[in-house]
């Protein structure tokens, strides 16, 4: 299974049909992570922005 996570950023597993859980590789998490905290910081600007121009 590990040696298919570094080939794939991604791996599941799946238990009668649904998604049990997802493996990801780390370098791929930290991408997300990363990615997930720039929108979250551009979003708060937006609503900020929004906020003292009324």
């Amino acid at each position: 299974m590990l040696r298919q996570c570094k080939k794939l950023p991604q791996a599941t597993i799946i238990d009668n049909g649904k998604i049990d859980s997802a493996i990801l590789d780390y370098k791929y998490y930290e991408e997300l992570y990363l990615r997930i905290q720039e929108l979250e910081e551009k979003e708060e600007s937006r609503i900020l922005l929004r906020t003292y121009r009324r």
